[in-house]
This record gives structure tokens, sequence and C-alpha cells, in this order.
């Protein structure tokens, strides 16, 4: 009977341990789909934000360009509107070039090589692209104003002082952004590294020189900091949407077909797609560091990571909202290729 019972304990405890292996099994299967969906959605993002950057990059620094060299005299709308122009490209450009990037790298897990990055360039990556987007609402929402004849001779004033706010307002940003690794190293608590930074950051061994971005403050003052952009960028574009329902008029000296371009409906459609595109990311950031543990597992983990990318793939796709749904932009750009067409034949003249 003792030998019977000690078998039956032994088969027991064999089933169990069976149990367990293949509930491993399973889990460590579910695990690996997760991450192979995961690494093809980082994959097509990748793709994604070179393909925008080049495109994105290239038409707004032209756009640039052109507000500098093309005569006023012989465009069919007003210098007032090229400063405008001139101060969403100028927008744009700050957010592609120093957030892009880093978020690009950031999306496969590796980090930055720390002379790249550093004490000035992780503050940067994120001080910067957030003062961008608030110049860029703001220079909509300014739009309108600069309409009435009583503002319109202070336009470039006007838009210096939206840059001005915008750059003061998000300086949270880059004092509360460092670079940590094995070169730089420092006091505080980093309460809000990355889960995937513990193995690969803090080993000096396995990477010599290299840093990830990450806040230095608690998650609960990041969070402040993401809800404070919300509720300022739903703001700003409920009010600019209000003012041009109260006060919707076109430019008084530009040609009629362009009065219709840059109808007041215009530019809430551009307000409203700008709020489509930004403040998702700004809700996921909110709910992400809202978290006491966050995590990469199962099917939560697998979702937060989609939401993620996706709030990322709109977020630099505001960069092509001017472009796409403005049409001084174009006319600007065709009138640059004019003038660079007589130029060149006044040049074969001579």
């Amino acid at each position: 009977m003792a030998n019977q019972s000690t078998l039956l304990t032994s088969a027991l405890l064999l089933m169990s341990n069976s149990t367990d292996l293949n509930q491993h099994s399973i889990d460590s299967s579910d695990t690996d789909d997760n991450r192979y969906v995961i690494e093809r959605f980082r994959l097509a993002f990748v793709v994604l934000g070179i393909a925008l950057g080049v495109i994105a990059i290239g038409f707004n620094t032209a756009i640039v360009i052109s507000s500098l060299v093309v005569k006023s005299s012989s465009l069919r709308f007003s210098s007032q509107t090229i400063n405008l122009m001139a101060s969403l490209a100028v927008a744009d450009l700050f957010l592609l070039v120093f957030g892009l990037p880093y978020d690009l790298v950031a999306a496969n897990d590796n980090p930055w090589p720390h002379w790249l990055e550093g004490r000035i360039g992780c503050p940067m990556s994120a001080y910067l692209p957030e003062a961008s987007r608030f110049a860029w609402v703001g220079t909509v929402a300014l739009a309108m104003p600069l309409r009435w004849p009583s503002l319109r001779k202070w336009g470039p004033a006007w838009t210096l002082l939206v840059w001005a706010v915008s750059l003061v307002v998000v300086i949270p940003f880059a004092l509360h952004v460092d670079c940590l690794g094995q070169s730089h190293t420092t006091t505080v608590d980093y309460a809000t590294i990355p889960e995937t930074a513990h193995g690969s950051l803090l080993d000096d061994d396995d990477n010599d020189g290299a840093c990830s971005c990450v806040f230095t403050v608690s998650q609960s003052e990041v969070v402040q900091m993401f809800g404070s952009s919300l509720v300022a960028y739903s703001l700003i574009s409920v009010m600019a949407i209000g003012m041009i329902g109260l006060k919707s008029r076109p430019f008084s000296d530009e040609a009629p077909h362009i009065k219709v371009n840059t109808s007041s409906r215009r530019l809430v459609t551009m307000l409203l797609t700008f709020m489509a595109c930004t403040l998702p990311r700004y809700v996921y950031n909110v709910v992400n560091y809202s978290e006491d543990t966050r995590t990469a597992d199962g099917l939560y983990g697998l979702t937060m990571s989609i939401l993620e990318i996706l709030c990322c793939s709109l977020f630099y796709g505001t960069t092509l909202i001017h472009l796409m749904l403005s049409p001084h932009p174009r006319s600007l750009l065709r009138q640059l290729c004019r003038q660079q067409q007589d130029y060149a034949i006044e040049a074969e003249v001579a």
C-alpha cells in the first residue's frame, strides 16, 4: 500500500509538472507571436516614417526657401500669408528633424550613441518637437485675427510672439529629460526609465557609450506634463474654431479664386485634422504613464504597443496637414519654379 501511495503521488507530481510545462510552452508561444506582430508594426512605422520624413522635410524646406526668395509682388496673396506659411513650415521641420529620428530609433528599442544625444540632444528631442506643435496650432489660430486690418500690420510681431510663448510653456520638457547610459551617471531616480533599458543601457559591457532619453521625474509629473499639453491643444483649437465661426470672412486683398480656398472652413478643417492626429498620442501617454506597473506581455501589452505605433504615426502626419489642405504652399512653390525659370532665361539672353 505504501508503494502504491508513493507511485500515485509521483504520478500526480509528474502530471502537475507536465501541465506547468505545457502552460509555460503556450505562454512562450503567445509571447513570441505578440513580439513578431509588434516587430512587423514597428518595421512598418520605420518605413513610413522615413518616407514621410523625406517628403515632408523636402517640401517644408522648399517653402521656407520660397518665402525668403520669391518676390511678394508676383504672388496673388499677401506677404502676411507667406509669413504664416513659413511659420508652419519651420514648426514642421522642428518636429521632423528633432523628433522623428529619435522615435524611429526608439521604435526598435535601440539606444542612441552618447555623442549624438547626450545632455543637449535628449532635452532638445523632447523640447523642440513639443514647442513646434504649440507654434503650429498657434499660427493657424492666428490666421483669423490677422485678417483684421488693425492687426495685419503687426503680423510678424504676433507670429514671433506665438513662437516665444510656445518655447516658454514647454520648458519642463527640456528640464526633465536626460540621457541615461554608462557615460552619464546621475543620482536622480529615473522613475520612468523604459523596462527594456535595464538590460541594455545599465550594463557597461554591452553598449559602450550608448544611452537612452528618459524622463527624470516621477510618472505622476510626466502625466501632468502631457496632460497639460493635451488640455492646451484642445482649448486653443476649440477657441480658434469658435473665433473663426464668429469672425468668418476672407482676406480682402486676394484674388477671388484664392478667397474660396482660404475660407474659414479650410482653417477649421486644418484645426480639426490637427486635433485628430495629435490628441491620440497625448491621451496614450497620459494613460501609459498613469499605470503603476507597465508590462509588454500578453494581449494588453500587444494592444498598447500597436496603439503607440499608430498614435505616433498620426502625430507625425500633422507635418502634411498644411501641405495637403492649403493651396498656398503649392502656389508658392509653383511661383518659385517660375521665378527660377525666368532667371535662367535672363541668364541665357545676357
